[in-house]
């Protein structure tokens, strides 16, 4: 054979690849991973708020849990919408509202988080729990991946 030595079809399906640098993981459908990102977050939301709710007892705790676990989910959201904008495409600008959240995205989450600690019953381990909402979505979904991508290997 010439020095191909790949059936058409391989050659086919091999142009059709985007090029991908060794070792990164590629992902199959970006919105996809989004979207169960943002469901597992949710349901680690109402498990770490149930667990803290059955453990302490206190609606206080539960509350700081809750909140702070919200504040997360609309961070995210916020990133979300904001990265969406910026690779829609070359002429594509973020809105006056999305250059704010970027703007003052800390300031919110420190003066939220320093209202929530220093409300008086409210802890710092449930509101931990809370800003880790996100970490345990992320890590789930990278396990998830992982196992997704090596399952499905020729």
């Amino acid at each position: 054979m010439n020095g191909t030595d790949s059936p058409p079809e391989q050659i086919a399906s091999q142009d059709q690849q985007e090029p991908t640098r060794a070792g990164v993981l590629q992902l199959r459908d970006p919105d996809a991973t989004v979207e169960r990102v943002r469901l597992i977050a949710i349901a680690a939301t109402l498990l770490l708020t149930i667990a803290v709710g059955v453990v302490t007892r206190s609606p206080w705790q539960v509350l700081g849990t809750l909140v702070s676990s919200t504040l997360m989910l609309l961070n995210f959201q916020g990133l979300v919408s904001v990265t969406d904008t910026l690779l829609g495409g070359e002429s594509a600008r973020p809105s006056f509202l999305q250059a704010a959240f970027l703007m003052g995205r800390y300031a919110l989450l420190g003066i939220v988080l320093c209202a929530i600690v220093l409300t008086p019953g409210v802890g710092p381990i449930p509101v931990a729990l809370g800003l880790s909402v996100l970490v345990i979505a992320i890590l789930l979904e990278a396990i998830f991946q992982l196992f997704r991508g090596t399952s499905r290997r020729p």
